[in-house]
């Protein structure tokens, strides 16, 4: 049985549309890793991700609408959200931590802190990839 949005949960959406609205896309020249991403999850969940900042740091945050990590029983029970910071390592490699995973129990709790994360970027398809297969694409 899927809960009801929250509060917690709206908000996320909403602030994940404002900044998809923010972020512009400039050249071919432009930052490969800045921008917002949507993917499917490998348990089948959607994800959306924004990546701010430049010259090598970003900030980034991420909500998954089925947060296995929440509940691995039923992961489309609950939706999670990560915010982390990284670095690019090369041109086309990012990585850091997410400093906290938060769980939209009710009430919300961080369930997770400092889980480190990779994307490699591919220029080509201009899209990011995970090491578990995970592959993301623009918005």
């Amino acid at each position: 049985m899927k809960k009801a949005f929250s509060r917690p949960i709206v908000i996320i959406v909403i602030v994940l549309l404002l900044s998809a609205v923010l972020v512009t896309s400039v050249g071919a020249d432009r930052d490969p890793f800045r921008g917002s991403w949507t993917a499917t999850d490998i348990d089948g969940s959607s994800m959306f991700m924004n990546i701010g900042g430049g010259g090598g740091m970003y900030r980034l945050f991420l909500y998954d609408d089925g947060g296995t990590v929440c509940n691995a029983a039923d992961p489309f029970e609950f939706a999670a959200s990560a915010r982390g910071m990284g670095s690019a390592s090369g041109a086309n490699s990012i990585s850091g931590s997410w400093d906290v995973v938060v769980c939209y129990y009710s009430p919300a709790e961080v369930v997770l802190e400092d889980v480190p994360f990779s994307f490699t970027y591919l220029p080509g398809a201009d899209q990011l990839t995970e090491p578990s297969g995970v592959v993301w694409s623009r918005r």
